[in-house]
């Protein structure tokens, strides 16, 4: 049995060598839905619409779950586009006690870089500072610096730990005035039209009465 087996494995090589390689997909899209959990996905399942009735149509792990014990935004996030636990990201909390911090205040945030002058707890810079390894983001513009990354959030901390330390594009909202989209110091300030286009409906929001939210039917 051996020498037809071995025979078999052989006359496979020649496929096998013409088969091409996987293509490079052109867009990479990853979306992180806080309180999100997989019995919410499959309880609404059949109201989802536009886009989420896309996703529902594709492949679904209702069993996924995170290994680690904080599950806030800040950790979690920074699990998600890494695949380390908090212990190796750097991400523990989304704020801690630092008793080595050069401030009065020894409260950190995840998000942010407490080494500069000035900075506090309650007035920090925005910043990748303590997230210690790379994101899928920084590991793509690593193996072809033509690749762009781009990230979204209305949290700078979700922003910045799902998009790592080499995005292009990085817009969240202003952790203290909440009315527009900003970015990281050091970033091109000018936004894009798309950026521009959701500050413009912000400011609009801001100044319409609320309507009241419907509930789904049931």
């Amino acid at each position: 049995m051996i020498r037809p087996l071995a025979a078999a494995a052989l006359a496979l090589l020649p496929a096998a060598a013409l088969a091409q390689a996987p293509t490079k997909p052109k867009l990479i899209v990853a979306i992180s839905v806080d309180q999100f959990s997989a019995d919410l996905f499959a309880e609404y399942r059949g109201l989802w619409r536009g886009g989420m009735k896309r996703l529902s149509e594709g492949v679904v792990f209702p069993s996924g779950y995170q290994s680690h014990a904080a599950t806030e935004t800040c950790p979690g996030h920074s699990t998600i586009l890494t695949g380390d636990h908090p212990s190796r990201t750097g991400i523990i909390a989304n704020s801690w006690i630092d008793q080595s911090a050069g401030r009065a205040d020894r409260t950190v945030y995840c998000a942010e870089d407490e080494t500069l002058a000035g900075s506090t707890f309650k007035a920090y810079t925005p910043s990748p500072a303590h997230l210690r390894v790379p994101t899928l983001g920084d590991r793509m513009k690593a193996a072809d610096p033509a690749s762009r990354v781009v990230s979204v959030s209305g949290k700078d901390r979700a922003a910045i730990m799902m998009g790592g330390h080499a995005t292009d594009q990085i817009w969240f909202l202003d952790p203290f005035r909440k009315r527009s989209f900003v970015t990281l110091a050091g970033h091109a300030s000018a936004a894009p039209a798309a950026v521009a286009r959701a500050n413009v409906a912000l400011a609009r929001a801001e100044a319409t009465p609320a309507r009241p939210m419907p509930l789904p039917p049931g």
